[in-house]
């Protein structure tokens, strides 16, 4: 497979093209080269993080939870830990957030 990302000069309307992803790749059944283009507009996007899927917000919260463990993240553990309880709140049905808020409140009091 083959991908090339393009972006785009920001212009300020909400219609804007932020970027295109082209992807090329051989199919295994018909053994043809077939292309899929996706342009992504800044209308695409969440107006902010509690706006965003259910999916996106876990992920990234994990992600800002691994690198409050390195040390490296912009919140502390026990911010990522709140974080993490407050998503398990507002999806309960989810397994993911509530393990996440587990994990991220027992790293939190580790020394």
């Amino acid at each position: 497979a083959l991908y090339t990302i393009e972006l785009f000069p920001d212009s300020g309307s909400l219609d804007f093209r932020l970027a295109r992803a082209t992807l090329s790749y051989r199919s295994s059944k018909e053994g043809k080269m077939l292309t899929i283009e996706k342009t992504l507009r800044r209308s695409d996007l969440a107006p902010s993080w509690k706006a965003a899927s259910e999916r996106l917000q876990i992920a990234s919260l994990a992600k800002a939870w691994s690198e409050s463990l390195r040390g490296n993240g912009d919140a502390s553990p026990d911010e990522v830990a709140a974080q993490a309880r407050a998503l398990a709140k507002r999806f309960p049905a989810d397994p993911k957030a509530s393990e996440l808020a587990d994990l991220a409140e027992i790293s939190a009091k580790l020394p």
